[in-house]
């Protein structure tokens, strides 16, 4: 029989790890034996005082056991009122033999 997933108790602040699911290493390796570098560029198509209109892209790599892997993030930047954005975009990002697709979306408040 297999156990589900209660969460933390409440009383110790420890969680039943047995009932969780097991992952590979080869298949999910350790955030701590990868290494990111990446860079956001942003591109204004408009702007008006703090509102912008443009374009967000984040070009990245990622080194790890498994090899080099390449990401890439855009959004589209939108603006709703004066320091409140909407960001809709995607993303692209291998993972070993893999290609992963997502959709990434936002309010960003600028103070």
């Amino acid at each position: 029989m297999q156990k589900s997933w209660q969460g933390p108790n409440l009383t110790t602040g420890q969680a039943d790890v047995e009932a969780l699911p097991q992952l590979s290493a080869d298949v999910h390796p350790p955030i701590a034996k990868r290494l990111s570098w990446g860079s956001v560029d942003q591109y204004a198509f408009w702007r008006d005082d703090l509102r912008v209109f443009g374009l967000e892209l984040r070009p990245s790599l990622q080194f790890g056991p498994s090899g080099i892997d390449a990401a890439i993030e855009a959004a589209v930047i939108v603006p709703i009122i004066e320091l409140l954005h909407l960001r809709l975009g995607g993303r692209v990002y291998s993972f070993g033999n893999a290609i992963v697709l997502g959709a990434t979306g936002g309010l960003t408040l600028g103070l």
